[in-house]
């Protein structure tokens, strides 16, 4: 194998690892899953949502909060964001504030 496929290749699976820790990270808040969600962070990692910033459980704990009472209440005048955009064959992850994403099945229509 060339050095610039062998590079070529390491940075395709390195882009893989992150989009598959990504729709890990949107399933799990999604389907409000701990052990899912965390599942997308480091050990040590700190979260800083703005109105949010702690360690992976605290922010399970606040977004999860969050999540549950958003669905309880939704509010009309909540903002929405494309932040992140990423679609595969059944499934498509996309943006929403405050929380960074929710994962919604397609349609099958």
């Amino acid at each position: 194998m060339t050095p610039e496929l062998e590079k070529g290749l390491q940075e395709l699976l390195e882009r893989q690892a992150i989009l598959d820790c990504i729709h890990r990270y949107c399933r799990g808040v999604d389907r409000m899953d701990r052990q899912l969600t965390l599942s997308a962070y480091h050990p040590d990692a700190i979260d800083d949502h703005g109105a949010f910033i702690g360690n992976p459980d605290e922010f399970v704990d606040w977004a999860f909060g969050y999540h549950f009472m958003a669905t309880i209440a939704p509010n009309p005048t909540r903002s929405r964001l494309a932040a992140i955009s990423t679609a595969s064959r059944n499934a498509q992850a996309c943006g929403r504030l405050p929380l960074a994403c929710v994962y919604r099945k397609r349609s099958t229509n």
